[in-house]
């Protein structure tokens, strides 16, 4: 299918052209939208030129630019609204855009200005009639329906009453009276999320499935497109149908999909709309959450049953159209999900052939080393070539120092780990999965040295001083046991306590009592809990989640941080005990310097005499220090209940601000960045979960389990029982 240029109408700036071959624009007074813009842009354009039409254009440039135009004939929405300022002297001929006035606003106007903006006005109304590519007819002036249609944009219910008693029709036929280009005034007001007009309307009779002209398309369509799920949800209530495609085959979901509105989405589903529908040209859900780079608003309907691979009348995957548009969290997304990077479309066209055909060098070597994956046939596989990589990087070192002079050891070792660190990371890490590769050096360090210990060092020492000894073995083997259980644990699974089902009627009780939404975990796919996050490594939603740690290949959150915590410090007295031990042994040997007769003369003799003992005598305290480090920020994110990842979020829109100059919420607000199409929580407060620093413990110890099933912070938040 050759991609069709959008001509734009006057006074709206079009989008380029539509990959897609989805140029929905609309003539005069229309609504549609285009996406995709000269060579990778985006662009959607709403309206047309004249009279009250709203118009705006994201993209349509060339390379990435990103613009927008406010045109059509309303004022931006932002703006203080103010009578059109005219200059005395006679009507022009043309009128080439009016900004339409309200008459709460015209009535306050001198009689003067107000008799020649009419005279404008019935001039310019008569110019949209002869333009209009459809014939238009009604019970009133033109003038009237473009003052109606301006009315409801900025949902002013007085004026709108004020016009209909003057009218001298009834009042369903005022509220489904169409201007030009098909629309009501149930599209305006539901396009400029007016919700209290909306409802106004639907009380008193106005049609929920008057399509327009241009594109077809009824007010639920642009409900779906102008991110309210609210309104969707009132209009369907009052009978929109939810199924009704309109001239491109885009049903109410198509339309939602492609602007990342996940909660009108959930909704739509509910109410029967096929998942699997396509519009004309062969297009899923997830063909156009992949194309509009919705990250995880396409791994969403991956786990809800769309096939990963289903392809569009173009022989095109999700993957396929990602890789054209340069969506690199798509791609990536998809690649980990294990979609096809093979197919071709009709052109034989591969995904790897459409990035390199747009110049896209970061899609092209992200593709190229998906190929490693395919290095291991299994994850037990995986798991064991890292175990023992991880071995290795204890034991090689070990060996070179033992058997090779220390001028020579040290140089070998650095030079055999970067070679190896960079051909291991690069040939043979999968991102995505977890890695053993740092448990293990961890847990065999400590192996080694208790072999270490209790053949050497304790035979030695146990005499002088017992204390030290019993210290390290109670804590030595709390280690081993507490380390191996804080690996294979449960971090803390939200699914203990929520399931789709409950999730679902959990959201729909929310909106039907305008609650605040639950999120939904797009690979869960039940309602995420506040401070929740889904880890992709360990590929589950954790409680009051902390951090991922790659020293135990697991979450922190609210079932294990207290084990988390413990084990840490465990593991700085148990370092502290080693070195005591250690120095009590190199006491013994009463050929040894003292450490007071020059301290590079006692490392030269005990490294050169007890090679293996002093090299644990130097990286014990060394892993210890930075272990300690975290124990303490660890105590600090319960004393102050700010979690590890809010504090990260928190300081990376505080970034944001300085560098750019605005801030989302303030300085004590934060959000999940919505890049890349990932669902939000916008302007959160995480300083409101701080009670004071001896609440913020008693929570901690005694009642953290209550953000496994909160879902907001308001005094009615949604508690699921637990069962």
């Amino acid at each position: 299918m050759i991609p069709m240029q959008y001509n734009p109408p006057s006074g709206g700036l079009g989008g380029g052209f539509s990959d897609f071959d989805n140029k929905h624009a609309s003539g005069s007074g229309g609504h549609g939208h285009s996406h995709g813009g000269n060579g990778g842009g985006h662009g959607h354009s709403h309206g047309g030129g004249g009279g009250n039409d709203h118009g705006h254009s994201h993209g349509g440039g060339g390379g990435n630019d990103h613009g927008h135009s406010h045109g059509g004939g309303h004022h931006h929405e932002e703006e203080e609204e103010k009578p059109h300022q005219h200059v005395f002297g006679g009507i022009p001929e043309v009128v080439p855009y009016l900004q339409i006035v309200t008459p709460s606003i015209l009535e306050s106007s001198p009689p003067m200005l107000r008799e020649q903006y009419m005279l404008l006005l019935e001039r310019y109304s008569t110019q949209q009639l002869k333009a209009a590519e459809h014939p238009w007819s009604g019970p009133l002036p033109y003038s009237t329906v473009l003052i109606a249609m301006e009315v409801a944009q900025q949902g002013n219910i007085k004026d709108y009453q004020g016009m209909i008693e003057k009218s001298g029709i009834s009042t369903k036929s005022f509220l489904n009276m169409v201007d030009i280009a098909g629309n009501t005034a149930l599209h305006y007001a539901v396009l400029k999320k007016q919700l209290v007009f909306v409802q106004y309307l639907l009380d008193n009779g106005a049609s929920v499935d008057i399509e327009n002209h241009t594109e077809g398309q009824t007010a639920l369509h642009w409900a779906c497109i102008s991110t309210e799920p609210t309104i969707v949800h009132r209009l369907i209530d009052a009978g929109a149908d939810p199924h009704k495609v309109d001239k491109r085959g885009y049903n109410s979901l198509l339309h939602a999909s492609q602007y990342n509105q996940i909660h009108s989405i959930r909704l739509i589903l509910e109410c029967g709309v096929n998942l699997h529908s396509t519009d004309f040209a062969g297009h899923t859900a997830l063909h156009w959450a992949a194309y509009q780079g919705h990250a995880n608003l396409a791994r969403f309907f991956v786990f809800k049953g769309i096939d990963i691979n289903s392809i569009d009348d173009q022989g095109r995957t999700a993957l396929h159209w990602a890789c054209h548009k340069g969506h690199k969290a798509v791609v990536s997304m998809l690649c980990n999900l294990k979609a096809d990077r093979f197919t071709t479309d009709k052109d034989a066209n591969m995904c790897y052939d459409l990035a390199k055909s747009k110049g896209l060098q970061e899609i092209m070597d992200f593709l190229e080393s998906k190929d490693q994956d395919e290095k291991f046939t299994s994850i037990k596989q995986y798991n064991y070539f890292w175990i023992t990589a991880g071995c290795m990087t204890l034991l090689v070192p070990i060996v070179l120092l033992c058997t090779l002079p220390f001028v020579l050891a040290a140089p070998l070792i650095g030079i055999i780990g970067y070679f190896s660190f960079y051909t291991l990371t690069s040939k043979y890490w999968i991102p995505e999965n977890n890695n053993p590769f740092n448990p293990t050096i961890l847990y065999f360090s400590n192996v080694i040295w208790y072999i270490l210990y209790i053949f050497v060092l304790a035979p030695a020492t146990y005499s002088t001083n017992m204390v030290p000894h019993i210290l390290i073995n109670i804590q030595m083997w709390f280690f081993f046991v507490y380390f191996i259980k804080l690996v294979f644990m449960d971090a803390g699974a939200v699914s203990r306590y929520h399931s789709q089902e409950s999730s679902t009627k959990e959201f729909m009780t929310a909106l039907e009592q305008r609650k605040p939404l639950p999120l939904i975990c797009p690979t869960c796919l039940i309602n995420r809990p506040i401070r929740s996050k889904h880890c992709p490594s360990c590929n589950q939603c954790n409680a009051r989640f902390d951090h991922h740690c790659i020293w135990i290949n697991n979450c922190v959150a609210a079932n294990n941080q207290s084990l988390f915590i413990a084990l840490v410090f465990n593991y700085v007295t148990l370092v502290l005990s080693g070195f005591v031990i250690t120095m009590n042994y190199f006491a013994l040997d009463v050929n040894g310097p003292a450490w007071s007769d020059g301290r590079l003369d006692w490392i030269k003799y005990f490294y050169s005499n007890y090679t293996v003992t002093f090299f644990f005598l130097i990286y014990g305290p060394i892993v210890a220090s930075w272990i300690g480090k975290l124990g303490l920020s660890q105590l600090l994110t319960i004393v102050f209940n700010k979690t590890t990842y809010e504090q990260i979020i928190e300081r990376r829109e505080m970034t944001n601000a300085h560098s750019h100059g605005h801030s989302h919420g303030g300085e004590n607000k934060s959000f999940e960045a919505n890049k890349d199409g990932q669902f939000s929580q916008t302007n959160i407060n995480y300083n409101a979960y701080n009670r004071g620093k001896m609440n913020n413990v008693k929570e901690f110890l005694f009642d953290i389990k209550k953000y496994y099933y909160l879902m907001d912070l308001s005094n009615k938040v949604f508690q699921l029982s637990i069962s």
